[in-house]
């Protein structure tokens, strides 16, 4: 009788030091759980909120009164002391030119009339090819003289 005692007096033990580490690991793996499933959370409204905001570049093609038409591309940076180049790519875009804000490589404005053609533009908005609709426009940041394309 007093072997079945101490055998259950330990076994009592042995699950009291247990229970311990036992929830914490549980409070441990639920507290990640949350984080998970709260950064998951974020990353879902940032998808079906407002888009995420884009830079694309492109080469204006032509110019029609306010209707402006962009062809999309790649720009190539400069290695040390050697122009940057424009690759023009397939998909085009048409917007207004007055429903843009239009600035210069320091941000300050400039007149819509700015926008000629041949000139690379790097352009901030949203979408994903010929879907994409700027809302900001950068005429001077580019590297290189406006027109040049790929060599």
């Amino acid at each position: 009788m007093k072997k079945r005692m101490r055998a259950f007096a330990c076994a009592a033990a042995a699950t009291l030091a247990i229970v311990p580490f036992m929830s914490g690991c549980a409070a441990d793996e639920a507290q990640s759980e949350g984080q998970t499933t709260e950064g998951a959370t974020t990353e879902q409204q940032d998808t079906m909120g407002e888009a995420a905001e884009v830079v694309k570049y492109g080469q204006v093609m032509a110019v029609n009164g306010d209707e402006v038409t962009v062809v999309l591309g790649e720009v190539d940076q400069p290695n040390g002391d050697d122009e940057g180049s424009f690759t023009m790519g397939q998909d085009e875009i048409t917007f207004d030119r007055t429903g843009v804000e239009i600035t210069d490589g320091s941000g300050a404005m400039l007149d819509p009339t700015t926008l000629t053609v041949d000139t690379v533009i790097a352009m901030k908005g949203t979408g994903e090819g010929a879907d994409f609709k700027p809302a900001v426009i950068e005429i001077d940041n580019l590297p290189f003289e406006a027109g040049e394309q790929s060599r």
